[in-house]
């Protein structure tokens, strides 16, 4: 049996985000983490990142102190648009303002949200425990090296472990993207190696 070769110095850490992108394309990987080539920002990227802004608030001020979100939780629902809250609103045309992202790009923002408000159990109401949003995760490979990252939503529910990464792609994950997601498998690692699960 072979023993584990040891990373170098600078790889020892590494987040799941960055072996995931080293798995998709090593070239694009190299150029970025080595090279530090600038990545374009696409307009669909800034969409998908107030989209991960806005439903990571709605979560934290849910969770643990106030319930002033879960009142913007239950008006957006019934209301069926996030522009229910004027605060929403008003954040993105702020993006808009500060990106210059389109309207019709923007548009898109408030369907990507209801789709998770109306398909998951956002607030985790079934938990046995709730972690914060962005839970910051780390652990030990055998080699020495280090895997650590964010969550954006955990919750230890009866079942298990309920985890979730918010994605704004334009297609529905099949179960076979969501099995052989390299993060999910990460996020998989990380929930056995601390809880045994």
């Amino acid at each position: 049996m072979s023993e584990p070769v040891n990373p170098p110095k600078e790889m020892r850490r590494v987040s799941a985000s960055r072996l995931k992108s080293m798995s998709e394309c090593m070239f694009k990987f190299y150029a970025n983490e080595y090279l530090r080539w600038p990545e374009k920002e696409w307009a669909r990227t800034v969409a998908g990142s107030l989209t991960h802004s806005i439903l990571e608030c709605l979560y934290r001020d849910h969770y643990p102190k106030t319930r002033k979100s879960r009142a913007y939780y239950e008006r957006i629902k019934d209301a069926g648009t996030i522009y229910a809250i004027p605060a929403i609103a008003r954040l993105i045309k702020m993006w808009q303002e500060k990106t210059g992202m389109e309207d019709k790009i923007a548009a898109d923002v408030d369907p990507m949200i209801m789709v998770v408000l109306n398909h998951t159990d956002f607030l985790s109401e079934t938990a046995i425990q709730r972690f914060d949003p962005e839970h910051e995760f780390r652990f030990t490979l055998k080699n020495g090296g280090i895997v650590k990252g964010f969550i954006d939503k955990m919750a230890h529910k009866l079942e298990g472990f309920v985890i979730e990464d918010f994605k704004t792609q334009r297609h529905l994950f099949s179960d076979e993207d969501v099995r052989d997601s390299f993060q999910s498998l990460v996020y998989q690692l990380f929930v056995f190696k601390t809880f045994g699960f």
